[in-house]
């Protein structure tokens, strides 16, 4: 089974434009943005997703949710 979670199954990790906007995303968070309004910051200030898409409130989430869950893992594995 391939997991992409797994640093050993996938080298490739974050790049420094997805961790900035990852630490973006957490900081918004923390500051008590919900998922529509870091969606809607994110496209006023045209920064796209990985992909080139303009963000959307589940997107935000899934980013959140799984660099969470690739942080636990971590701890797991050490």
């Amino acid at each position: 089974m391939f997991d992409n979670l797994i640093p050993e199954q996938n080298p490739n990790r974050y790049s420094t434009k997805q961790t900035q906007i990852y630490r973006l995303i957490k900081a918004l968070n923390q500051s008590g943005f919900g998922y529509r309004k870091i969606s809607g910051y994110l496209n006023s200030k045209s920064i796209l997703t990985f992909t080139g898409k303009v963000w959307t409130p589940s997107l935000v989430h899934s980013v959140l949710k799984r660099f969470r869950q690739r942080q636990e893992r971590f701890k797991v594995e050490k």
